[in-house]
């Protein structure tokens, strides 16, 4: 029997509901989708609770289907936050879109959690972190690590927990390595004309 004990797995949070793992990383968990954009309708619910649906993408609809998706954001932040049974990874920063000055932050969940508010300057993302953590000792913020030309090499297989085999199919690990330049990815084929 194969097992997939000890392989990394990459769900969505949708996917994660009612399931565990050792350890959760949550790189992008400041990103939204805004409501608006390539949306041809806005879709809401009113006061009693029914399914509306602005076919003429007013300003109020569109304010209230944002509303909507933030609550679903911060429901999938609970999610998402909850699933690690040793410790969770949160990738936190004042995100900006496109070539602007001004950070979004405020506009999804994580921003939302920290009281983050429109206008506000990124260098006060630390405080609001500190703030948050108070004498918790169980949450610590740190910096990322700086980007390098080192290249990443898995470390030779170790055995399953559960005594499971590694698969024949799996290829050699020196066949493909990482290189992290500045936050990207590239493969590299060793033997291969690099």
């Amino acid at each position: 029997l194969e097992s997939d004990a000890n392989l990394i797995k990459i769900v969505t949070i949708h996917k994660s509901k009612g399931l565990e793992y050792p350890l959760v990383f949550l790189p992008f968990i400041c990103g939204f989708r805004e409501v608006g954009g390539r949306d041809r309708y806005y879709r809401f619910h009113d006061a009693e609770f029914n399914l509306s649906i602005d076919l003429h993408k007013s300003d109020d609809g569109k304010a209230s289907g944002d509303k909507e998706r933030l609550q679903e954001d911060l429901r999938l932040l609970y999610v998402a936050i909850t699933r690690a049974r040793y410790a969770c990874w949160l990738g936190v920063a004042a995100v900006k879109i496109g070539p602007g000055k001004t950070s979004h932050l405020h506009k999804s969940a994580i921003g939302y959690a920290l009281g983050w508010e429109a206008g506000m300057a990124a260098t006060e993302l630390n405080a609001r972190l500190t703030e948050l953590k108070a004498d918790c000792p169980a949450i610590d913020i740190a910096e990322p690590p700086a980007a390098g030309p080192d290249i990443y090499r898995p470390a030779a297989a170790e055995p399953a927990m559960d005594g499971a085999r590694p698969s024949a199919a799996a290829p050699a690990l020196d066949t493909v390595c990482y290189r992290v330049l500045d936050g990207e990815k590239s493969s590299r084929h060793p033997g291969r004309g690099q």
